[in-house]
């Protein structure tokens, strides 16, 4: 999702995930398959109500909001798919904006164009502090 990042142990100079068409596909498989696990998580008394929803990137690289696939393509893609899933009612969806600027404005947007799909969606603010 971000060149030079290694939140999955592995770092590439390259933001593979955007950048090779098949690790995209499967990427979202794989959000698909956390949300059907995150469902399971729901049948078992041991887990149940502990995951309160799921984001679907770490910060991704900004320079992919607008590339296709990009950002903001994998989030209108697949935010309807998961919510066929992981209902609103029960699960928030996540989504992380690099700069509130041009993602808030996006998110209300498709709050009112998509409101069954996007109620529960919200902006995922990761702060920072150096002490």
């Amino acid at each position: 999702q971000a060149a030079n990042q290694g939140f999955t142990g592995h770092m590439h100079e390259t933001a593979w995930f955007f950048e090779a068409k098949g690790l995209y596909e499967r990427g979202k498989q794989v959000m698909i398959s956390l949300a059907r696990m995150i469902q399971r998580f729901e049948h078992d008394p041991a887990t149940y109500g502990v995951v309160l929803g799921m984001e679907l990137m770490n910060e991704p690289d900004w320079e992919y909001w607008e590339k296709r696939p990009g950002i903001r393509q994998t989030y209108e893609t697949m935010i309807p798919v998961l919510r066929q899933i992981l209902p609103a009612e029960r699960y928030a969806i996540f989504v992380y904006f690099k700069y509130v600027v041009n993602g808030a404005p996006w998110l209300n947007i498709m709050r009112i164009a998509n409101a069954a799909n996007y109620k529960g969606v919200v902006y995922d603010a990761h702060v920072y502090h150096n002490f």
